[in-house]
Parts: C-alpha cells; sequence; structure tokens
C-alpha cells in the first residue's frame, strides 16, 4: 500500500472544559490546606475563579499575546491568591506557597492540553 502524498493534519487541541478545570483547582486547594480551607473557602473560591477565568484568556488569546503579558498576567493573579491566603492568620506562607502551585498546575495542564503557546510557559 503507497503512502500518501498529503502530511497528516496535527491533532486539534483539546477543548478545554474551564468549570472543571475550576473545580480541580478548588480541590487541589482544599486538599493543600486541609482543615484550614474552611476558614478561606469563600475569598479563596473567588481568587481561584478569577485564576482560572485569567487563564481562560490566556487560552482564547495566545496567539496574540506575548510572553511578558502572560508573565504579568498569571504573576498578578498568583500573587493575588497567596494573599488571600495568607490574610487568614492560620495559614501561613509556606502552606500559601503550596496551595497557589497546586492551583497553578492544574491550570498549567489545562492551558498545555490546548497546544502550542507562541512561547514557553
Amino acid at each position: 500500500m503507497a503512502k500518501s502524498p498529503v502530511a497528516a493534519a496535527p491533532a486539534a487541541a483539546a477543548s478545554i472544559n474551564w468549570l472543571s478545570v475550576l473545580n480541580q483547582v478548588i480541590a487541589a486547594v482544599a486538599g493543600v490546606l486541609g482543615p484550614k480551607w474552611g476558614s478561606v473557602s469563600q475569598p479563596a473560591t473567588h481568587e481561584l475563579y478569577v485564576l482560572t477565568e485569567t487563564a481562560r484568556w490566556i487560552e482564547e488569546n495566545k496567539a496574540s499575546m506575548d510572553e511578558d503579558t502572560y508573565n504579568l498576567l498569571v504573576d498578578a493573579h498568583k500573587r493575588t491568591l497567596h494573599d488571600v491566603l495568607v490574610g487568614n492568620e492560620l495559614i501561613k506562607k509556606a502552606i500559601a506557597d503550596q496551595a497557589v502551585a497546586a492551583a497553578w498546575a492544574v491550570i498549567l495542564t489545562a492551558l498545555k492540553s490546548a497546544g502550542k503557546f507562541p512561547f514557553p510557559i
């Protein structure tokens, strides 16, 4: 059987279910915080929603975005989440760092599943 002279089209990027990502992000942060989650769940959930929506916007606009803009958006929203967490006296900086890292790991996995960015993420 002869090979086709037309190269196979690259697989289409996966469509991201951002509600599912948000739920996974909340679960990841709650898992890191354990029983302390209850004391920050309301403001933290809001910030996790904002972080996830920012990631959705980044994914939708990645073709026209530069790396500096990406880093500015990500860093600002991660810092805001961190500030919300450490604003509660029960949550120490190191635990907040772990929670932010867990949240971003979930989001980054989703972003990477959506196809190539014009810069490293």
